[in-house]
């Protein structure tokens, strides 16, 4: 009995899937591994190195989101020509900027150059996904992947992801204590020596990118055989009939962009899925880890690697949580689960500013951790079951473009609460847009589909 369960539990949780996933699949999910551990030592330190190179806290707010700006301009950009260029091709030369990015916030502290830096480099400010990454991972794991497998693949990529963050932490924040009490280095060094560990990872991560082969490029469904003798017998008469009609050909089989949505007939569906999908971020974003490590540090006078512990811990719960989301996801649908989950978690964010030690904020923090994650495979599974398969690139391209705008103001709303003390009010903030807006939007909009969508048509 204990046995079946188990069996049951391996292959509820997708492990099963995993295990035989093709390697196009596994080398993508260990990119987005190794980029969330690149992203967590920058989460740790940016807002606090920032202040020690005298940017103040409206600043730092600015500059974050103009990190943030810069990359939606790039993404949205990059959306248009990704399955022009090639989703390979297109990540290569990224990490190529990534690693650029990096070495120079690790080389110089002249401020306009970091603003330029921020603006027209790639480099996650928050520990968020930045550029073209996500959107051409979550595409190609899509397109190889069979529907019943998606919530799997997806639930481990954001798995992984929140494990790379959790492993980056912990390291991160040894390292940096490791350097500054064992070695005696200056603070703000030891914080630019996370952008030079960066550097050499991005290094690493341009290499794997660069193993992955053409199976992850976006493929028209080709043409039958029989199809094709047929179109050869009839292509004469196929012109004259359209030259009498005055009917343009028919259009070959493409990947569709982000203008081709304009004319999708989801497109209500897609703009109403984005926009609430753009309010969860912004409710995230207001309290994001680079300002929730800031606010530990200002309140609680709380030691970089214990900060690197407490994210750590909170990001190896998430991880863990998050496959008990692909279980429920399976059983009850994405919109059962984004709406069971959210609302425990923004409980927990109202309850921070008023912990009155940081014991207290560990247990709110820890038991927002726990529900934090289970929702982010469910959204994936839910946004790509509304489209078709050749919109799937450019819809989580415009989501991810959305997704960033978000960011762009969040932080500084932050900034400027963070600069007259008030940074407490972000997190009731944050809970509050959460459930009024983005969970009541879920409901009143989605809630007669909720025992359709994401699964087969």
């Amino acid at each position: 009995m204990l046995l079946n369960h188990l069996v049951s539990f391996y292959s509820e949780i997708g492990l099963k899937t995993i295990v035989h996933a093709p390697l196009n699949i596994r080398r993508l999910l260990l990119l987005k591994t190794l980029r969330n551990f690149c992203y967590s030592g920058v989460t740790i330190i940016l807002a606090i190195y920032l202040k020690l190179e005298g940017f103040s806290p409206d600043m730092i707010g600015v500059f974050i989101g103009m990190g943030f700006l810069g990359d939606l301009l790039k993404t949205f950009y990059l959306g248009l020509i990704t399955d022009t260029v090639g989703r390979k091709k297109l990540m290569i030369w990224c990490y190529v900027v990534m690693f650029l990015t990096t070495m120079i916030f690790y080389l110089t502290n002249i401020k306009i150059i970091m603003w330029l830096n921020i603006v027209f480099g790639i480099m996650s400010t928050a520990g968020a996904e930045v550029s073209i990454f996500r959107p051409c991972e979550q595409a190609a794991i899509s397109q190889l992947a069979d529907f019943e497998q998606r919530s799997d693949y997806f639930t481990w990529y954001v798995f992984l992801g929140l494990l790379g963050m959790a492993a980056g932490s912990g390291v991160n924040g040894v390292m940096i204590s490791y350097l500054q009490n064992t070695l005696k280095w200056e603070v703000a060094d030891s914080y630019r020596f996370v952008f030079l560990s960066m550097s050499f990872l991005t290094l690493v991560l341009m290499f794997l990118c660069s193993r992955l082969d053409s199976e992850i490029e976006y493929t028209p469904v080709p043409i039958d055989e029989t199809e094709l003798t047929l179109l050869d017998e009839e292509e004469e008469q196929e012109e004259q009939d359209q030259t009498k009609d005055h009917t343009p050909p028919p259009a070959q089989s493409r990947e569709s962009n982000a203008i081709d949505l304009l004319r999708s007939p989801n497109r209500l569906k897609i703009t109403q899925i984005v926009l609430l999908y753009c309010v969860d971020v912004i409710s995230k974003a207001t309290i994001m880890d680079s300002w929730l490590s800031y606010y530990m540090v200002e309140q609680f006078k709380t030691e970089a690697k214990t900060v690197g512990t407490i994210f750590f811990l909170i990001n190896s719960i998430s991880a863990i949580m998050s496959l008990f989301g692909t279980v429920i996801c399976k059983r009850y649908g994405p919109i059962y689960t984004m709406i069971y989950t959210h609302f425990p978690c923004s409980i927990f964010v109202f309850l921070i500013p008023f912990a009155p030690n940081m014991v207290v904020m560990l247990f709110l923090l820890v038991m927002r951790a726990i529900f934090k994650s289970m929702d982010v495979g469910s959204k994936t599974v839910f946004i790509t079951s509304v489209v078709d398969d050749n919109e799937r690139t450019a819809v989580l391209g415009l989501q991810n473009s959305f997704r960033i705008l978000g960011q762009v103001f969040a932080p500084i709303i932050t900034g400027m609460m963070a600069n007259g003390n008030m940074q407490w009010v972000s997190f009731l903030f944050s809970a509050t847009l959460r459930v009024c807006v983005y969970e009541v939007g879920i409901i009143v909009l989605f809630w007669k589909d909720r025992n359709t969508l994401g699964k087969r048509k």
